[in-house]
């Protein structure tokens, strides 16, 4: 919520400063000046350089590692399978010889080269059997690969199925995750693997059990899929922790039913789960259950709190909860709430007088997410009024943080520009304790 830009101007550093200006030169006039951090003197137009035709430059290089294609050494080939890879679908004219690669001796090579397929993409469909035989190898590796190359390249429903149907019995647990994460992304079409995927809800890898949890709710199989996920959510590993949580966030409000085993994660050790956590209760509608935290003692997870109910609270809650809020001593749950009360647009408007008064907080990234706010609910036109008047505060970070707003709000951009130029260039200046 609270993104570089921000940071990075927030600092009375010199080069932050610098950089600062540079980053918002490079949004406002399309990437087209370059500027030196701590010459400002060098901000002036760039010629572009001359050089050698697109198509000649590719022609040449994949005519060069077509030929190392053919080399004895094992890591010539995987090097050239790499480049060509990176070229993507320009790298077609090396299928023949990637799809001659498939049969390579060193698995690393056969899956490497699945992949490359793969980000080739449709006009590989011509290697369809082949990665279709490479689903049998007994590599796990080149197994996985053929499996994503299928699914990139789009291969049919009916062709792919049946063998990832056979891979959910895969010995490999991550070959069997796979597996059922290609069928969630085939959709609709795979709904005829639900036969096969039930039994796997008691797998004996957590990994397998919460990838068929995820299959089975995108196939509307969600009451089959809940029972296996709610005792994962106690998991001593906090990333099955936190891939449980996130699958039944996955299934809305269809997974209410797991609120009361949710919450705990609130306070859970991991951060990461408590994310995942958070954003699950939002996503199931639990809103009233969690607002009681945004009075919690640890502030970041009522920040994390302030997120969740300001992108997917009902207006009215956001309302009564967060204009309190935007009197708060943390100055990131003030940000959070003025964004969060940003997000309700109009629906927002007797929040007004509270937000105006946040446009001269101490706090950079609070005068900015105010002001942005402000946008939202009022329009540009009223807020530029309202802002104008702050490019003549006695703080010359107030200022600076009005010029940015004004700048991005469309106002004069060029004048804002210098504006800011020459607020950071007195900043600079100025003795740094």
């Amino acid at each position: 919520m609270r993104n570089r830009t921000e940071k990075l101007a927030r600092s009375t550093s010199p080069n932050f400063l610098e950089m600062t200006w540079a980053i918002l030169k490079i949004i406002l006039w399309g990437g087209t000046l370059a500027i030196g951090i701590g010459d400002r003197t060098s901000a002036q137009p760039v010629a572009p350089m001359s050089k050698p035709s697109p198509t000649q430059t590719t022609f040449q290089n994949i005519s060069t590692l077509i030929e190392k294609l053919e080399s004895p050494k094992p890591i010539d080939r995987l090097n050239a399978i790499d480049g060509l890879a990176n070229m993507g679908s320009a790298a077609s004219p090396a299928i023949p010889q990637l799809i001659d690669l498939l049969q390579d001796e060193f698995p690393g090579i056969r899956s490497s080269a699945a992949r490359a397929l793969g980000a080739i993409g449709e006009p590989a469909k011509i290697a369809i059997p082949e990665l279709t035989a490479l689903l049998q190898d007994p590599n796990g590796t080149v197994r996985a690969s053929s499996t994503r190359t299928l699914q990139r390249i789009r291969a049919m429903p009916q062709v792919e199925i049946p063998r990832l149907i056979a891979l959910l019995k895969d010995s490999d647990p991550n070959i069997r995750s796979r597996a059922a994460h290609e069928l969630y992304l085939l959709g609709e079409p795979a709904k005829v693997a639900i036969p096969a995927l039930i039994p796997l809800l008691k797998d004996s890898d957590l990994n397998v059990r919460i990838a068929i949890s995820a299959v089975l709710n995108k196939m509307g199989e969600t009451k089959l899929a809940i029972p296996t996920l709610i005792p994962l959510l106690k998991d001593s590993n906090p990333l099955i922790r936190q891939g449980a949580v996130n699958v039944l966030g996955l299934m809305k409000v269809s997974a209410k039913e797991a609120t009361s085993q949710i919450l705990p994660l609130l306070k859970d050790s991991n951060l990461e789960v408590r994310h995942s956590a958070t954003f699950a209760l939002g996503r199931i509608g639990a809103i009233a259950q969690v607002t009681p935290f945004l009075r919690d003692s640890d502030p970041s997870l009522r920040n994390l709190i302030a997120e969740v109910l300001g992108s997917m609270g009902e207006p009215n809650v956001v309302l009564a909860q967060f204009v309190p809020l935007l009197k708060d001593t943390d100055p990131r749950m003030r940000s959070n709430a003025a964004q969060g009360l940003g997000w309700k647009g109009t629906a927002a408007s007797p929040a007004i007088p509270h937000l105006v008064l946040l446009l001269s907080d101490r706090d950079f990234e609070v005068r900015k997410s105010a002001a942005e706010a402000l946008g939202r609910i009022e329009g540009v036109d009223t807020t530029i009024s309202r802002l104008t008047p702050f490019l003549k505060d006695a703080d010359p970070q107030v200022r600076l943080s009005a010029a940015f707003s004004l700048a991005e709000l469309g106002y004069k951009p060029m004048e804002m520009l210098k504006l800011i130029q020459n607020l950071i260039d007195g900043m600079s200046n100025s003795p740094q304790p």
